[in-house]
């Protein structure tokens, strides 16, 4: 499956969750949260989440925003 997003682009906010696991959270997106057991799952979960906000956004009624870039971004 082709990608629609860069998901590198788009700040995240990553927490650890109480229970376990990891919660990830797009700051520019509302409702833009998604979670999994490790880093790497959540980070995973989260890219696919984007691509479906995105494309869900993509409808001629609703905009997408443009990721705001981070002081703090890491590469």
């Amino acid at each position: 499956m082709k990608r629609v997003s860069d998901a590198t682009a788009w700040p995240v906010d990553m927490i650890v969750a109480e229970e376990g696991g990891f919660i990830v959270n797009f700051p520019d997106l509302p409702k833009g949260r998604t979670q999994g057991e490790t880093r790497d799952e959540a980070l995973a979960k989260a890219e696919d989440l984007l691509d479906e906000m995105i494309l869900g956004r993509m409808a001629p009624t609703r905009t997408c925003p443009a990721p705001h870039h981070r002081r703090d971004a890491r590469s």
